[in-house]
């Protein structure tokens, strides 16, 4: 009797792990044994699905017909990074806490679209799937990176233009007219030279180059007459004379009523 109560009525548990449940079950009881499922836990060696763990352990002491308690793996445990771009450091790190993650280094970086003092990157990136207490690194923005603004008065608007734009800045233009500098010249520029944010708008003027005025119709006048309502208007008469004739304009280049630079020179043809 003594020998059943310390030794006898006890026998070897029997190894369940790396079973699934049913046939841990079905093995248990072909050898005599009950068998209870406990709780899951996180395994890094043995798959979701198959028992990581038993009480008692593979082959210690268990009451015959005793009942083995097994334990199902749910895989490693690993917990997603979670997107954290635009939270403040604090909302940062908690989220982080929450799944078992550690905030780490700090550093900071320019961002167009994320606003000062927010987290702007980590890394591991969003969705990354990693064990706990793992650490993530934050990007901290520092707001849009500003911008030095060229000065490109006398540059051309189209090619000033594609410039600006490669910077990031916008570009508002006017005309105006001028004497001395070509059409398409930017004449002025705000701001020029000074450093400010992407998306800041450059305002520049534009040559439309000299003031354009209608040519005067000579066509049929005396050529002393065209030559002169030519000079009034500003314009430049060349005569090209064929002698022999009544000394009337037949024709005239550029034609009457088009719009002409003042100086430019106006080709009649007389005859």
């Amino acid at each position: 009797g003594g020998w059943w109560l310390l030794a006898g009525r006890y026998t070897a548990a029997p190894g369940l792990v790396g079973l699934d449940e049913q046939a841990a079950t079905a093995r248990a009881k072909q050898l005599g044994f009950a068998v209870r499922v406990a709780e899951p836990g996180y395994s890094e060696t043995v798959r979701k699905g198959l028992v990581f763990d038993q009480s008692p352990d593979p082959g210690k002491r268990i009451a015959k017909s005793g009942t083995v308690a097994i334990h199902l793996s749910n895989g490693p445990e690993r917990y997603a990074v979670p997107n954290l771009r635009g939270a403040s450091f604090d909302d940062a790190r908690r989220a982080l806490a929450a799944r078992k993650l550690r905030a780490g280094a700090v550093s900071y970086a320019y961002a167009d679209d994320v606003p000062k003092d927010l987290v702007a990157d980590a890394g591991p990136k969003a969705g990354t799937l990693v064990k706990p207490d793992t650490v993530v690194a934050l990007v901290v923005s520092r707001g849009p990176q500003p911008v030095a603004v060229p000065d490109l008065t006398g540059a051309d608007v189209a090619d000033a233009t594609r410039r600006l734009t490669a910077l990031g800045l916008r570009v508002a233009t006017v005309e105006r007219t001028d004497e001395e500098i070509a059409k398409g010249t930017i004449l002025e520029q705000t701001p020029a030279g000074e450093t400010v944010l992407r998306g800041t708008t450059v305002r520049l003027v534009v040559s439309k180059g000299p003031p354009l005025f209608a040519v005067p119709n000579v066509v049929d006048l005396k050529t002393r007459e065209a030559k002169a309502r030519l000079k009034a208007a500003g314009f430049d008469p060349k005569v090209e004379d064929f002698p022999g004739g009544p000394n009337r304009i037949l024709n005239q280049s550029p034609p009457a009523g088009s719009m002409q630079p003042r100086g430019t020179t106006i080709v009649i043809y007389a005859f």
